[in-house]
């Protein structure tokens, strides 16, 4: 439910045309993409678009158990680059220990 209200938070003009996080793209969390995209397609492609679909889909991805692995690695760097990038208190890492609850006990 966070990760769907998050995504629907961005679904605004500011977000989808990139404009709300520009040059975030700067930030050492990004580097790997930066290797062969431009910075400019980093801040629209991985941060924007990549963001609002996370976001939107994170959680359906943890409700079932053949998309929960993708989404259990997806979830955890992202929720990293954000404890890395913004000083956001416990967040990120309640959220990481959260996103336990969808697995198997076995």
């Amino acid at each position: 439910l966070v990760y769907f209200y998050a995504g629907l938070k961005k679904i605004d003009l500011d977000w989808l045309m990139g404009w709300s996080m520009q040059n975030l793209s700067k930030h050492w969390v990004f580097s790997p993409f930066s290797l062969f995209m431009s910075r400019e397609m980093v801040d629209v492609v991985v941060i924007h678009f990549g963001g609002f679909t996370l976001d939107l889909l994170g959680g359906w991805l943890l409700l079932h158990s053949k998309t929960r692995p993708v989404a259990i690695v997806l979830l955890t760097k992202f929720h990293l680059m954000n404890a890395a990038m913004f000083e956001i208190g416990m967040f990120p890492f309640v959220m990481l220990v959260t996103s336990t609850i969808f697995c198997d006990p076995s």
